[in-house]
């Protein structure tokens, strides 16, 4: 199979369609104004897959900055997760060992109100 400017699969939107012309199945000659047109249409469907990639690219490099923000922010929020986790524990343990002041406490009350 002969690969030439136009002649591989992928479109190559430098091929020219004078190159294009001398391909394995050359077009008709086509008049000057179509060629003209095809040129433009061509140039202009390059410079809009150019502005496409570049909005691509642009997008993924605005993703890629959030993406860094977002691993700053949670570097400074988990030590303040771990610390807030811990004072939890701890008021939980706190909060049992009264508890069981308080019931220890109702059942001496319960006992000298009956005697």
């Amino acid at each position: 199979m002969k690969m030439g400017c136009c002649g591989g699969e992928r479109f190559n939107p430098e091929c020219s369609i004078e190159s294009f012309n001398r391909g394995p199945n050359p077009v008709p000659e086509a008049s000057q104004m179509e060629t003209e047109k095809l040129m433009k249409r061509m140039k202009s469907n390059r410079e809009a897959s150019r502005r496409s990639r570049l909005r691509k690219k642009q997008h993924v490099e605005q993703l890629e900055r959030s993406i860094r923000f977002a691993e700053m922010d949670l570097a400074m929020i988990s030590p303040l997760i771990i610390y807030y986790q811990n004072c939890n524990k701890r008021l939980e343990i706190e909060n049992n060992e009264m508890r069981k002041r308080l019931v220890a406490a109702d059942r001496i009350g319960q006992g000298l109100r009956g005697w």
